[in-house]
C-alpha cells in the first residue's frame, strides 16, 4: 500500500468513522468540520482526491461525497482504529448472564451469540466447542437384555453419545463390563484414526463395539462445526446495506448453512487479536460486500470454538473486535472451569 502523509491518514480516519455513523457518502466540508486540524474544506477535498487516486476512497456519485473502499476499510483497521474495550456497565451486563451455574455448556453457547450480537449491534454466530479431532475419554456397555446392548460414550469435549447395539449372542452385564474395561484401557484419549491404526487382538463382540465406537468418533468429526448459534438477525435487516432482497437473502442462506461457515471457522487461529475479513478477502460469495470479525475461543488447544460477528462492511470494527474477545474471554473462564484448566 501507498505510504500516506500524517495528514491523509487523519482524514481516511475522520471519512470512515462518519461513514460509519450515518451511512452515506462524506463530504469534505463534513470533514473539515469535525477534524483537529485547521484545515480548509478545498485543502480536505484535494486530500480525499488522492486517497481516491490511490484507492482508499471511493465516489459513489458524481455530485455525492466520498466513503471508504475496501483497501480504506483495510488499512483503517490494520492501522488507524482505536481498539478499546466494552463498557463496563456492558462487561458487567454480560457477565452475569454468562455464570458457572447450573446452565449447560450449550446454553452458555447460546447465550453467547445472544449477547455478542447485542453487543456488537450485528448478527452474531458461536460455534460449540469441539476437538479438532474427536477423542475418547470413557466408554459405558449397559446391557438392558439379552442381546440389547446400551453404549454410551464420552468425549474429551464434554460431547455424549448413546447407540443400542445388538449382540450376536445373549450376554450379561459382567461380560460387558469386561469389554467395556478393556476398550477403555486400549483406547481412551484417542482418536478415531488412532484407534484404527491399532492392531489389538480383538473378540467378536470387541470388534462389534469398536466398529460402533469408531462410527460414532467420525460423525462427531464431521459435524465439528455442525452446533451453530446464530442471533442478531433483526440487526442485519435494520442495514441499509440489506435493504436489496437478493443481497439479504444470499447472507440469511449463508446463516442457515452450518457447512459454509464451518470452512470460514476452520481457518480461524487461536489468537489474542479477532481476525477481520473485508469484502473480496471472504471466500464465500454472499459475504463480498460484508465485514466479519472472527475470534477462537477454548484455554486447550485440543477444545475450542469460534465466535463472529457479521455485518455490512460498513460496520463498528471497534465494537465488533471488543465484544468478541470479551466473550471469547467469559468463554474461556468457563470451559476453564469445566475442564480443571484453570
Amino acid at each position: 500500500m501507498p505510504e500516506l502523509s500524517e495528514r491523509q491518514r487523519i482524514i481516511l480516519k475522520a471519512v470512515v468513522v462518519e461513514h460509519v455513523a450515518i451511512a452515506q457518502p462524506v463530504s469534505s466540508e463534513s470533514v473539515a468540520r469535525k477534524l483537529p486540524l485547521n484545515l480548509s474544506a478545498a485543502t480536505v477535498r484535494n486530500e480525499m482526491a488522492a486517497l481516491e487516486e490511490m484507492g482508499y476512497l471511493q465516489h459513489p456519485h458524481t455530485s455525492a461525497g466520498r466513503q471508504p473502499s475496501e483497501k480504506g476499510y483495510r488499512y483503517f483497521v490494520a492501522t488507524l482504529l482505536d481498539e478499546k474495550e466494552l463498557a463496563p456497565g456492558a462487561r458487567l451486563a454480560i457477565r452475569r448472564r454468562l455464570q458457572p451455574d447450573d446452565s449447560t455448556l450449550e446454553g452458555w453457547v447460546a447465550t453467547a451469540a445472544e449477547e455478542l450480537a447485542a453487543a456488537a449491534h450485528n448478527a452474531a454466530v458461536v460455534s460449540a466447542p469441539r476437538a479438532s479431532e474427536s477423542r475418547l475419554k470413557h466408554l459405558e456397555l449397559v446391557c438392558v437384555h439379552d442381546r440389547l446392548i446400551l453404549m454410551v460414550v464420552v468425549l474429551y469435549d464434554g460431547t455424549l453419545r448413546q447407540q443400542f447395539l445388538s449382540f450376536a449372542e445373549a450376554t450379561t452385564q459382567e461380560d460387558v463390563s469386561r469389554i467395556a474395561n478393556r476398550c477403555n484401557a486400549l483406547y481412551a484419549g484417542l482418536s478415531a484414526n488412532q484407534i484404527n491404526a491399532s492392531e489389538d487382538a480383538l473378540s467378536g463382540s470387541e470388534v462389534q463395539v469398536l466398529e460402533a465406537l469408531l462410527r460414532v468418533l467420525r460423525q462427531v468429526d464431521q459435524r465439528q462445526f455442525a452446533d451453530l448459534h446464530v442471533q442478531g438477525i433483526s440487526y442485519i435487516l435494520t442495514q441499509p446495506e440489506f435493504e436489496r432482497s437478493d443481497r439479504l437473502r444470499s447472507v440469511l442462506e449463508l446463516l442457515s448453512e452450518p457447512k459454509a461457515l464451518g470452512e470460514l471457522f476452520a481457518e480461524t487461529p487461536a489468537s489474542d487479536r479477532p481476525r477481520v475479513i473485508i469484502g473480496d478477502e471472504n471466500a464465500a460469495m454472499p459475504l463480498r460486500e460484508c465485514g466479519l470479525v472472527l475470534g477462537r475461543y477454548g484455554g486447550n488447544s485440543q477444545v475450542s470454538g469460534v465466535l463472529a460477528v457479521l455485518g455490512p462492511m460498513r460496520m463498528e470494527y471497534d465494537l465488533a473486535i471488543s465484544s468478541v474477545r470479551y466473550l471469547a474471554s467469559l468463554l474461556n473462564e468457563l470451559l476453564g472451569q469445566m475442564y480443571g484448566w484453570n
